[in-house]
């Protein structure tokens, strides 16, 4: 993907997940920029970090 490099944070729709989009970041390195695809991590909107605490 032109112009997308490690860290970023992107939004992208998966497959199964009835077409909602998701925070994702990009963690592949820029060193396979060539490559047709991506690594990416999926991110949880709903994660609460450092607290241990349900965010619900």
């Amino acid at each position: 993907m032109d112009g997308v490099r490690r860290g970023d944070l992107v939004t992208i729709v998966l497959q199964g997940d009835f077409g909602k989009p998701h925070p994702t970041l990009v963690i592949q390195s820029d060193q396979f920029d060539a490559h047709p695809t991506m690594t990416v991590l999926p991110l949880n909107p709903c994660a609460v970090l450092g607290t241990g605490a349900d965010p619900s």
